[in-house]
């Protein structure tokens, strides 16, 4: 994923029975956004709760399925959610794709021989500063 320049509109997030993705904000605790409701399909005429989320500059929003958080190591330890918002939250200066890779090699350095067992899907979005205001606060340091 490329870095991402959003406005200031407030984001909606469902989830239909994923594992919630992971709100990663500097010096913050990690945020489960976990607001929604069964898998889709499952469940006919289910109730999915919506939640809002605004996205700092900064900010980065990891969605991932459960082979990323399943994955275990030799002694069948599983890698969790709270290893992977750790792993985000000590990297949150790298672009989204540096991230991946760095996410990528954690579990497979977690994992030593053991195989995934599972699907292993990642997509990581950074929010950043507008192309304009980078170009502001650039000016601002230099004067």
């Amino acid at each position: 994923m490329e870095n991402c320049a959003f406005g200031h509109t407030p984001w909606s997030i469902t989830n239909a029975g994923h594992n919630p993705p992971l709100l990663i904000r500097d010096g913050l605790s990690p945020i489960a956004l976990d607001k929604g409701g069964p898998v889709l399909g499952l469940l006919p005429g289910a109730d999915y709760e919506t939640g809002r989320v605004d996205l700092h500059i900064g900010d980065v929003l990891v969605l991932y399925t459960d082979g990323v958080v399943e994955g275990e190591n030799p002694e069948g330890e599983e890698y969790s959610a709270k290893r992977l918002a750790r792993i985000v939250g000590s990297h949150l200066q790298q672009h989204p794709s540096e991230l991946i890779e760095t996410i990528y090699a954690s579990i497979g350095d977690f994992r030593e021989t053991t195989l995934l067992a599972d699907d292993f899907t990642l997509v990581v979005l950074k929010r950043v500063a507008s192309e304009t205001r980078q170009q502001e606060t650039r000016r601002q340091m230099v004067e």
